[in-house]
C-alpha cells in the first residue's frame, strides 16, 4: 500500500527535520519540507501530496495562512495548522481557510497521527460527497424530465428540461415563481391538496395533471413529489415528465383501434360497441326497434383488377361519404373491411324506416363515380335484420344481416332483402355441406356413376359420361347441383376432379380387359375450371393415364365455355398439349356461354355438347332452330355433336333427323352404378340393344318416371 505523502511547511529548519523524523516513524513519506509560503504553493503545485502540515508564522512575505487558502482554492489539498500561536484573531483568519486540524505545538505524536488520520478521513468523505453531488448535478441538468424544488412556495432550483417544459427562456426566469402558477386551473385545487398531503407522507403517488406554459399552451404532464431538504430547509422537490406526446399517440392508436384507417369511419369493433348498446336499450324498453344493414357492393373485384387498388379505394371512400348522407343523427355507419359496410339504424318507428334506408342506399350509389376521368358505376347488396327476441347478440345480429345480404346477391345483386330464419337454417346447412365435404373423400363417400352415350343413327352405345355422386351417411344421396358449388368455392372440387379422373380411367381400363366391345368406347370427365387452370394439369393427366394403364385416346376431358373463354393463350397452350397426347376434347353446355363457333374453332376441340335447355325446346312451342343450326354449323367445321338431355321420343327422331350424331339422356337411361354400366355393356356385347332406335317405338319418360337403374334395352322396348 503506498504511503501518505505530507509536505511539511516549517521556518524553522531543525523543527522540520523533527516534524519529518516523526512523521516518517508513524509511517508517512515526506516528499519535501519547505520555509516559505510561496515554496508551499510552487511545491504543493508539483508535488500534489496527500496533506499540507502548515506552520503559521513562516519566511518570506506570505504566512501560512494566506498560502494554506491558496493550496485549498487551487489543488484542493487538506491542510493541518501545526504552529505554536493559538491567539483568537489568528484561530479566526484560520478558520476562513476550511483547515482540517489545528494542532498547537509543541505537541505529541498521537495527537498528530490522529488529526492526520480523520483529515484524511474526512477530506476522502468530502471527495466522495463532491462527486455524489456533481453526478446529481449533472443527472439534473441533463435529464430531460423537468426538476423543481420549491420552498416556501417559491422555486428555488430547476432544471433546463423545467424552463423547455413551461416555455421560459431560462431557469432564472421561474426562480422565486410557484409551480402552481404553472398548473391549469381545472387541476389546481387537487394539486394544492397533493401538496398539503406531502407534509405528512413525505412522497406523492405519481399523478396526471394538466400544466399550463407561459405562452399559454397546455401540456399533459406526469408529477410526483417528495420532501427533501434543501440549502438546510424543507423544500418540496417536484419530478415532472411531460406527456403530451405520448397521450396524444394514445389517443390516436386508441381511434386507429375503433376505426377504419382508409376511411376513417368506425370499423367492426366499435359498431359491435354501437350494436351492444341498442340490444342492451331494446332489453330494457318495449316497443324499441332497430336495424342492422349490411351493405356489400357488387363485382367491386372488377374495379380493383381493371383501374387498380389506388382507385378501388377512392371509391371505398366515396361509398362511405354517400352511405353516411342516408343516416339520421344518432345512427352508425362502419367499414367492416373490403367492400363491406354496416349500418345501425338506432331507433326507427317501424320495420319500414329500415327499408326506406335501404332504397335510398341503392340510389346514392346510383349515381355515377368518376374517377381519373373515368365514369362507371356501382350498386350493393344489402341485407336486412331486424331487432327481435330478447336473446338477440350482436354478432348474431350482423351474422344474419350478412346472411340476407348474401341471399341478396344470389338472387341478382343490387337489391335489398329482409332476414328470415330459413335463410340462417339454410346458412347452416352450406356450413354442414362444407365441412362434410372435406372429410367425404378421405372417408370414401364419393362414387362415379356413368350415363351411357348413345350413337342415335346405330343406337350402340359410343361411351359413358363419368359423373360423381355424394352418398352421405346421414342425408343421403345429395344432388350434385347443391355440393358442387360449394366444392368449387372452397378449393376442394381440384381434389375430387382427380379423384373422379382416376376412378374413370381406372374404371374403363377394366372394362377394357374383361369386356372388348369397350375397346372403342370412351369414357367422359368433366374438368373444372379450377383443375383446368392448375399449372401442372397436363401432368397430372398424364400421371393418371400411365397409373391407370388408359389409352389417352379413350379419355375425352370436357370443358365449359367459360373455362375456353377465361384465357385465351393459356386455355389455347394446355389444350394443343391434351390434344397431342391423344386426348379428345368437348365442350361442355355449348349455348349457354358467350363464344362462337368461328371462335372455338381456333381450339382442338372435337366435340359440342348441346346443352339440354335447347334440346327441351324440341317439340314443343320452340321448333328447335338453334339446335339445327348449331348442328349444321358444327359439322361444317368437322365437329360432332352430342345432345343431352334426351327425355322423350319426339326429341331423339328430331335430333336424328337432323344429323346429330350422339346423345344421351333420361330417354336411355340415368347415370348409373358401375354394376349397372357393365350389365349395359354385357347386353351391347351380345348384340341385345342393337337397331332399338330404328323402330322408333316412340316410348319416353319423363325422368321422375324413369327408375334408377332403368336401362337403353328396358327405355326402348317397353
Amino acid at each position: 500500500m503506498t504511503p501518505t505523502r505530507i509536505l511539511v511547511v516549517e521556518d524553522e529548519s531543525i523543527v522540520a527535520l523533527d516534524i519529518q523524523d516523526r512523521l516518517e516513524s508513524l509511517g508517512y513519506e515526506v516528499p519535501a519540507t519547505v520555509a516559505s509560503g510561496e515554496n508551499a504553493i510552487e511545491q504543493a503545485g508539483i508535488l500534489r501530496p496527500d496533506l499540507v502540515l502548515m506552520d503559521i508564522h513562516l519566511q518570506g512575505q506570505m504566512d501560512g495562512v494566506a498560502a494554506a487558502d491558496q493550496i485549498r482554492r487551487q489543488f484542493g489539498i487538506p491542510v493541518i495548522y501545526l504552529t505554536a500561536n493559538a491567539d483568537h484573531p489568528t484561530v479566526e483568519r484560520a478558520k476562513v481557510t476550511e483547515p482540517f486540524g489545528y494542532v498547537i505545538k509543541p505537541f505529541e505524536e498521537r495527537e498528530l497521527h490522529t488529526t492526520i488520520e480523520i483529515a484524511l478521513y474526512k477530506h476522502q468523505a468530502e471527495h466522495r460527497l463532491k462527486e455524489s453531488e456533481e453526478r446529481y448535478r449533472l443527472l439534473a441538468e441533463l435529464s430531460p424530465e423537468a426538476i423543481i424544488v420549491q420552498s416556501d412556495d417559491r422555486i428555488v432550483y430547476a432544471n433546463p428540461a423545467a424552463a423547455n417544459l413551461f416555455g421560459a427562456p431560462g431557469v432564472e426566469i421561474l426562480l422565486g415563481r410557484s409551480v402552481a402558477d404553472f398548473v391549469h386551473p381545472d387541476h389546481r385545487e387537487n394539486f394544492r391538496a397533493r401538496e398539503r398531503h406531502l407534509r405528512e407522507s413525505q412522497k406523492s403517488d405519481l399523478k396526471a395533471e394538466k400544466f399550463l406554459r407561459m405562452d399559454g399552451q397546455a401540456r399533459d404532464v406526469e408529477v410526483v413529489m417528495a420532501s427533501v431538504t434543501y440549502g438546510g430547509k424543507p423544500a418540496t422537490q417536484i419530478l415532472t415528465r411531460d406527456i403530451t406526446e405520448r397521450r396524444r399517440a394514445e389517443e390516436q392508436l386508441l381511434h386507429d383501434a375503433f376505426h377504419d384507417s382508409l376511411t376513417r369511419l368506425p370499423n367492426r369493433a366499435l359498431f359491435i360497441d354501437h350494436l351492444r348498446l341498442a340490444v342492451n336499450r331494446c332489453r330494457r324498453r318495449k316497443g324499441y326497434l332497430f336495424a342492422v344493414l349490411f351493405i356489400d357492393l357488387d363485382r367491386f373485384k372488377v374495379i380493383n383488377d381493371s383501374l387498380g387498388h389506388m382507385i378501388g379505394d377512392e371509391v371505398l371512400v366515396a361509398t362511405g361519404c354517400r352511405l353516411a348522407s342516408c343516416l339520421r343523427e344518432g345512427d352508425t355507419i362502419a367499414r367492416l373491411g373490403g367492400d363491406e359496410f354496416t349500418i345501425l339504424l338506432d331507433g326507427i318507428n317501424d320495420h319500414g324506416d329500415a327499408e326506406r334506408v335501404a332504397e335510398r342506399v341503392q340510389e346514392v350509389l346510383a349515381e355515377p363515380f368518376d374517377f381519373a376521368g373515368r365514369e362507371f358505376f356501382v350498386t350493393a347488396s344489402v341485407g336486412i335484420k331486424y331487432s327481435g327476441a330478447d336473446d338477440d347478440e350482436p354478432e348474431d345480429l350482423l351474422r344474419d344481416a350478412d346472411t340476407a345480404m348474401y341471399c341478396a346477391k344470389t338472387l341478382g345483386k343490387a337489391q335489398y332483402q329482409v332476414f328470415d330464419a330459413r335463410m340462417h337454417t339454410s346458412a347452416l346447412t352450406l356450413l354442414q355441406i362444407e365441412s362434410d365435404l372435406r372429410r367425404a373423400l378421405e372417408k370414401q363417400e364419393f362414387h362415379v356413376n356413368y350415363q351411357p352415350i348413345v350413337s342415335l343413327q346405330s343406337g350402340r352405345i359410343s361411351g359413358f359420361e363419368a359423373l360423381v355422386r355424394w352418398h352421405h351417411p346421414e342425408r343421403g344421396l345429395i344432388p350434385p347441383s347443391e355440393f358442387i358449388p360449394i366444392a368449387e368455392e372452397t378449393g376442394l372440387i381440384m381434389q375430387i376432379d382427380r379423384w373422379v379422373l382416376r376412378q374413370a380411367c381406372l374404371q374403363m381400363h377394366r372394362w377394357q380387359e374383361a369386356l372388348p366391345v369397350t375397346r372403342l368406347m370412351k369414357v367422359s370427365v368433366n374438368l373444372s375450371c379450377k383443375q383446368f387452370m392448375q399449372p401442372m394439369i397436363v401432368e397430372q393427366v398424364l400421371e393418371i393415364l400411365q397409373e391407370t394403364g388408359l389409352d389417352p385416346h379413350c379419355l375425352k376431358l370436357e370443358i365449359t365455355e367459360s373455362v375456353m373463354m377465361e384465357s385465351g393463350d393459356y386455355t389455347m397452350g394446355v389444350l394443343e398439349q391434351l390434344s397431342q397426347a391423344g386426348i379428345e376434347l368437348s365442350l361442355d353446355d355449348f349455348g349457354t356461354g358467350y363464344s362462337s363457333l368461328s371462335y372455338i374453332h381456333r381450339f382442338p376441340v372435337s366435340t359440342l355438347k348441346i346443352d339440354q335447355s335447347f334440346i327441351k325446346r324440341i317439340g314443343g312451342e320452340q321448333n328447335g332452330e338453334i339446335v339445327r343450326a348449331v348442328v349444321a354449323l358444327a359439322r361444317n367445321l368437322g365437329m360432332q355433336v352430342v345432345a343431352e338431355g334426351i327425355e322423350t321420343v319426339i326429341q331423339l327422331d328430331q335430333l336424328r333427323a337432323l344429323n346429330c350424331e350422339q346423345g344421351q339422356g333420361y330417354y336411355f337411361s340415368r347415370p348409373v352404378d358401375v354394376e349397372s354400366a357393365t350389365e349395359l355393356i354385357q347386353k351391347e356385347e351380345r348384340g341385345e340393344l342393337l337397331g332399338i332406335l330404328g323402330q322408333g317405338t316412340g316410348c319416353g319418360a319423363p325422368p321422375e318416371m324413369i327408375d334408377e337403374k332403368f336401362t337403353i334395352l328396358q327405355a326402348l322396348s317397353t
